[in-house]
């Protein structure tokens, strides 16, 4: 679980913070689309700390990477995947 569990905790809790403030243009999740990207940022947040090219972890090999998935499926059972450009989700 480490280090993603502390690192998703804290990415949660400034996530809950800028909706509790109601800082413009932070919405909170909503809909199986907004909760989609809230946990891809999540991951992609993680990777890149754990990169070694663009990040700040130093040892070798990282402890993740590659390409971050999202999908999820509604209660309907359509089954949707969440790119990295919000507005390219697609049903599969």
């Amino acid at each position: 679980m480490l280090p993603a569990a502390p690192v998703f905790d804290a990415f949660s809790q400034i996530l809950a913070m800028l909706y509790t403030h109601g800082v413009d243009g932070f919405e909170p999740v909503g809909s199986l689309d907004d909760l989609a990207y809230f946990a891809r940022q999540r991951m992609e947040f993680l990777k890149r700390l754990a990169s070694k090219k663009h990040g700040i972890y130093t040892k070798s090999p990282a402890p993740l990477g590659g390409e971050v998935h999202a999908l999820g499926v509604d209660r309907n059972g359509v089954m949707k995947t969440y790119p990295k450009i919000r507005a390219q989700a697609k049903v599969i």
